[in-house]
């Protein structure tokens, strides 16, 4: 970059970094089920984007550089979003004509397929990025991207992170940061983080819903129970795009279930953590053995953590049964959802049950919390409802 624009881009695959890297880092908890030691490629581990950064940046400078002082991580959802704004566009030598509803069939197919006349799998990738550079910098009404821009920050899919104090000030204030949130004391917090290591893209089929349960108890402790049920929708029909291409240029050095399974067709196994107030104390669990599910402390918060795995075509559902590290001594509660960067397909209900002897007097938003609150986890979410003696 120079003076705010974009002066030079070189497209690099992230394994020849990692091929070059002098530092031996252990696996943290998850990613140690795909690997002994920690790669560029795994380095976006923590829900704290600045934790993150800041581990690739170091990885990058381990794996013989450049060094970079600013980080700026996008997902598939940015592109695609573009891509209705440029218009299509032809990869030369390629059957290919790169739309905004082709763009993942297509790059997966191409880049797992490893098809036998490319030098590198992500060869179609390398010479997508320029020419989609290119069409960006073409469009004429840029203001007209704004909403649309607007809308991935606020969703997480656009995240920025840089080493210069006065820079970073600004990308906080614009909402790019995506820095995990500290909840206020004596409030419950809810985080749920999923990391794939799955080794396929099943998580583009999986739905999920939370019911999280919140009593008071009479003794004034508060018990929650957050039940998780995952849906894996991969079906048949899903993998007609790249069926397609399968039959027009062959299956590369795969064979056609192996080419299934990367598409969804295996199983999801799902590195996950709930982040609760720190000192909540796990009380019990169904659908999970109580020893498979890990306590651990990270950012403040105390950590839930479990290998969850679920089959095509099948729903499984795990329940945690834990205590809050506080008491209602104010006639308050308060709740704050946290959303994972770009995470989606993901349902909430939350519902709060007090004793017969009180009475809910407000709340916000303004529902019947003990029916439940319905909230699709496409962003942050906050609640708050206060009581007093019938």
């Amino acid at each position: 970059m120079n003076d705010g624009k974009v002066s030079s881009i070189q497209t690099k695959d992230v394994y020849t970094s990692d091929a070059q890297l002098t530092k031996w880092i252990p696996a943290p908890a998850g990613i140690d089920l795909v690997a002994d030691r920690l790669y560029m490629r795994d380095a976006n581990t923590s829900p704290d984007f600045p934790t993150s950064a800041n581990q690739i940046i170091d990885l990058l400078d381990y794996s013989r550089g450049p060094s970079v002082d600013t980080v700026i991580a996008v997902d598939q959802t940015v592109t695609e979003t573009l891509l209705r704004h440029t218009g299509p566009i032809k990869i030369p030598r390629t059957p290919f004509t790169i739309t905004a509803e082709n763009f993942n069939d297509i790059m997966s197919f191409y880049i797992e397929s490893k098809q036998p006349y490319t030098t590198t799998p992500k060869q179609i990738l390398i010479d997508f990025i320029p020419l989609f550079e290119q069409r960006v910098r073409s469009i004429d009404n840029k203001l007209a991207l704004a909403p649309d821009l607007l809308a991935l920050i606020q969703a997480g899919h656009i995240q920025m992170y840089s080493t210069y104090e006065s820079v970073q000030t600004v990308l906080e204030e614009w909402g790019l940061a995506g820095r995990m949130i500290q909840a206020e004391p004596d409030m419950d917090f809810l985080a749920m983080i999923s990391t794939s290591v799955s080794g396929n893209k099943s998580d583009a089929f999986i739905k999920t819903d939370l019911n999280h349960e919140t009593e008071l108890q009479p003794s004034g402790v508060f018990t929650d129970k957050l039940t998780i049920t995952k849906t894996h929708e991969w079906s048949e029909a899903a993998f007609t795009p790249w069926k397609k291409w399968a039959d027009r240029l062959g299956t590369g050095e795969l064979d056609l279930n192996t080419l299934k399974f990367i598409h969804g067709a295996g199983d999801n196994r799902d590195f996950l953590r709930i982040y609760v107030p720190k000192g909540s104390v796990l009380l019990a669990a169904d659908g999970i053995e109580m020893a498979e599910v890990k306590t651990a402390e990270a950012l403040n918060y105390t950590v839930f953590e479990w290998l969850y795995q679920v089959k095509a075509g099948s729903q499984k559902s795990v329940t945690l049964t834990y205590q809050l590290p506080f008491e209602s001594d104010n006639q308050r509660y308060r709740f704050l959802a946290y959303h994972q960067a770009g995470a989606e397909n993901i349902h909430l209900t939350k519902t709060l049950k007090i004793p017969d002897a009180l009475r809910i007097t407000k709340t916000y938003p303004e529902v019947d919390l003990s029916k439940g609150l319905q909230i699709n986890l496409n962003r942050h979410a906050f609640a708050v409802a206060e009581w007093m003696n019938e």
